[in-house]
Formats: C-alpha cells, sequence, structure tokens
C-alpha cells in the first residue's frame, strides 16, 4: 500500500519563516518585504522580528499570506563569544495571537513604535529570561501551549554546544540552512546537527531560512535574500492549511532543487525530484545510500529500503550547482 510522505492533492507554497523588518533590526517595511518575496515566485512570508509579536494579516491577499510570527531571543551574555538561543514562533492564527515569554524591557527600540499594534498576553509579562535549560524550556512550554511552531534558527552563529541543544524540548524544526548567518561565515548547513539530534531522540523537522534583514540590494552579492527557503505542501493558501501543513511535517528546505514525489510503499521510500546530480539517504545507522547522476543521464528519482533497526530514513537532493534540499526525518513507524 502507498502511503504518500508528502501528500498528494497539495499545492507547493514557497516560504520564507524567518525575516526582520524596521520593527527590530532589518532595513525593509513589512509592507516592502511582502512586495520584494511576492515578487520573487514566493507565497508566504513570517515577519519574525525580535522579541515582539506583532502580526500583519492586513498584508496577506488571495495569493500572498502573512504568517504571524517572532523571534524569542535568550543570550548568556552579550560579546563575540557567547551563547544565544533562538527561537522562531510562528502563531497558530493570523489574528491576535497571544505571546509567550514576554518581557517589555527586551524590545528594540523600534519596536515602541510599533508595539500599540501588538496583542501581548499580559499574564506573560513578569517572564524573566535568563539563558539556562529551564528558561529555554519554560519558554517553550508556553509556546506549546498556545499551538505554536516553534524553530531553532542558526545553529552555527549561537555557538551553542550539541549537550546545550540537545536539552531543549519540544522544538518543531531547526534551521538546516540560514542565509544570513551563512553569509557572515558560519556553516550553517546543519546535517550533522539534525543527525545527532536525532539520534538522541528528538523528534524534528527542518527548514531553511533567509533571515533576511536587508541591508544590502537585491543585486548584491551579498544580498541575504532568496536563497534559502522552506515548500510547505498545502491544500490551499490559508491560514488554517498552510499552519497545518506545517505542524503535520508537510514540507521540506531548499535552496533550488524540487522534491515533486515522496512515498512509502512495500518496504520502501521512494522520491521524484527535479534534476539532481546526487540523491542520498541517511539514516540513524550506518545505513546509507547515495545515488549519483553518471555521464549525461538525468537523475530524478530513487528508492531506499530502510532496515529494521534504522530507525528513521531522510534524503537529500543536490543539483549540478550544490545546491541541495532536505526533507525531514520520517520515522520508521509513519512509513507503514
Amino acid at each position: 500500500m502507498r502511503r504518500y510522505l508528502l501528500p498528494e492533492g497539495t499545492k507547493s507554497y514557497k516560504a520564507n519563516l524567518h525575516s526582520h523588518s524596521v520593527i527590530s533590526d532589518g532595513k525593509l517595511t513589512p509592507a516592502e518585504a511582502k512586495r520584494l518575496y511576492k515578487s520573487r515566485g514566493y507565497s508566504v512570508l513570517a515577519i519574525t522580528d525580535h522579541d515582539v509579536m506583532i502580526p500583519h494579516s492586513e498584508l496577506s491577499d488571495s495569493d500572498f499570506l502573512m504568517l504571524s510570527g517572532y523571534e524569542l531571543e535568550f543570550k548568556e551574555e552579550y560579546g563575540s563569544t557567547k551563547k544565544h538561543c533562538h527561537l522562531t514562533l510562528i502563531a497558530p492564527e493570523a489574528h491576535s495571537p497571544m505571546a509567550a515569554a514576554h518581557r517589555s524591557k527586551y524590545l528594540y527600540g523600534n519596536s515602541r513604535d510599533w508595539i500599540d499594534r501588538a496583542n501581548i498576553l499580559p499574564g506573560d509579562q513578569d517572564y524573566e529570561r535568563t539563558y539556562s535549560a529551564e528558561s529555554v524550556n519554560g519558554a517553550i512550554n508556553i509556546a506549546n501551549s498556545r499551538g505554536y511552531f516553534i524553530t531553532y534558527n542558526h545553529p552555527a552563529w549561537s555557538m551553542e554546544s550539541f549537550s546545550s541543544l540537545a536539552s531543549y524540548r519540544g522544538l518543531s524544526a531547526i534551521e538546516i540552512m540560514n542565509t544570513n548567518s551563512s553569509l557572515q561565515g558560519f556553516p550553517e548547513e546543519n546535517a550533522r546537527l539534525y543527525d545527532d539530534m536525532l539520534r538522541a531522540g528528538h523528534r524534528l523537522g527542518v527548514i531553511a531560512a533567509d533571515d533576511n534583514h536587508n541591508e544590502h540590494p537585491t543585486t548584491s552579492k551579498a544580498c541575504d535574500s532568496f536563497r534559502s527557503y522552506t515548500v510547505i505542501k498545502a491544500k490551499s493558501l490559508s491560514y488554517q492549511s498552510v499552519f497545518g501543513a506545517l505542524k503535520s511535517g508537510n514540507y521540506y528546505a531548499s535552496e533550488g532543487p524540487e522534491i515533486r514525489a515522496l512515498y512509502a510503499e512495500d518496504g520502501s521510500v521512494h522520491v521524484k525530484t527535479s534534476a539532481a546530480d546526487s540523491i542520498t539517504f541517511n539514516t540513524a545507522t550506518r545505513h546509507s545510500a547515495n545515488f549519483m547522476r553518471t555521464g549525461f543521464d538525468s537523475l530524478n528519482s530513487a528508492s531506499f529500503t530502510p532496515l529494521s533497526n534504522d530507525t528513521y530514513v531522510r534524503i537529500t537532493v543536490t543539483d549540478a550547482k550544490g545546491k541541495k534540499a532536505y526533507t525531514r526525518a520520517y520515522f520508521l513507524d509513519e512509513l507503514g
């Protein structure tokens, strides 16, 4: 029996789930960011400014959706060697979502000009954030109780140890690619870290995001937009459908390659892709497979049969330019 891992009967919506505007430390207004991303073929954008939830649902239209969210920060201290934990929280509703673990003293200066538009749960005003697993997990618990989609951001830039990251419970996903941090020189291709988290017992997905601040024009090689994105497989461009797809794990991360079909059948996992140079299957064990294009032949599909102790299967698609797409890990109990 065939079980689709990326559901059939859905549309593919290109999304940037981590971005900044003039409300915090970005250079574009939310409306300017929406126009820019829409002009480049995106259908979904989350303005996730630092430490303040300000929805921008008035910018949504029939073919573009604004998700409500923000970036929550925990800092060891300031300084170039200090560790950070940054979480992106995407709200389950477009209008008046309740923020989690808010404290007004953390607001950026620009945020105060916009704060009257924010709907912040008063009971969170006393959440004193500290750089500790207890404080981070407390915020994650609040966010989960309110239905948020929670991403751990830019692991390389954050400089946290694996033991610190592994102590955070209840994350929805981690960023396997982050454009802004990569342009700064941080090795934000976090596939090895993702496997480590999976092997440590975490069930979470992977997204890719620009984390754009737009300090450079779009014609510059230093432009931090349009490089890393998440493809969301949803039935429609409604908030409920797109957010539901995120919570259900119906998405993949990419910087170019497409995953056109993904399903399990007769004990094997099958994937169909855009033109690929290689298609790689990884598991929790050393049992893996790497299919490579040979000569002038095209590579657009591959199949892999996991063993009973492999725990999960995840797929990386690499094109001729070295650009990659990553599926989340699919655990064996999801394969049927």
